[in-house]
């Protein structure tokens, strides 16, 4: 009994194992050039749901040789700190639109080219739904790969950030839309009782004789 119970056990790590390896979930195996970094230089502490944001990765090469690659950026946290939308896998939740790589870009450097710095941009989806008391904090990745082998050529860069529910002048359209539908359906229940009331006393005013 123990030893079926052991088998299984094992035959469900087995299991694991193989769900989460890179070839199932699409993530990159690392082969890193030495001399080869990454750095998020510039970006926001604050961003809003459903706005875009831009960041600036610088990338040093002083491996010395050429460097030809492609350089992404994405935003993550996990379901303690975002409500909705689900996981797509574990509890780890995609913050911005276009998913794991919405603004990937090839980039080049020659071997006498020490650094360079891009631009990118995310925009934050707009249906995200913070967990009530959470701190709003979540991850901005920079990553930098080779698509043909899928292999990340340099380490990642992370950095914190914090998600802000949406606010300014979508927020207060939505509070006015909320307030004006309101009141429009209390004119409609006000309008209707008061007819209610004038037909009810109609039909109890007493007739005169004649």
């Amino acid at each position: 009994m123990k030893a079926t119970s052991f088998l299984m056990g094992a035959v469900l790590v087995v299991a694991f194992v193989f769900m989460v390896s890179p070839s199932m979930t699409g993530a990159a195996s690392d082969n890193f050039i030495q001399g080869l970094s990454i750095q998020l230089v510039d970006f926001p502490t604050e961003v809003w749901v459903g706005k875009t944001f831009t960041m600036t990765v610088k990338v040093v090469n002083q491996s010395g040789q050429v460097i030809e690659g492609h350089l992404r950026t994405y935003a993550y946290t996990y379901t303690n700190v975002v409500a909705y939308p689900p996981p797509e896998f574990s509890n780890i939740v995609n913050v911005n639109e276009g998913g794991w790589s919405p603004n990937e870009m090839a980039i080049s450097l020659d071997e006498n080219e020490n650094e360079k710095t891009y631009v990118l941009s995310l925009t934050v989806r707009p249906d995200l739904q913070l967990t009530p008391g959470s701190s709003g904090q979540i991850k901005l990745r920079a990553r930098l790969r080779q698509i043909e082998n899928n292999v990340n050529i340099a380490p990642a860069d992370t950095k914190f950030i914090v998600l802000l529910p949406k606010s300014g002048p979508e927020a207060i359209a939505g509070i006015k839309l909320g307030i004006s539908a309101t009141v429009a359906v209390g004119i409609v229940v006000s309008v209707a009782m008061l007819q209610q009331r004038a037909a009810t006393t109609s039909r109890k005013r007493p007739r005169r004789k004649r």
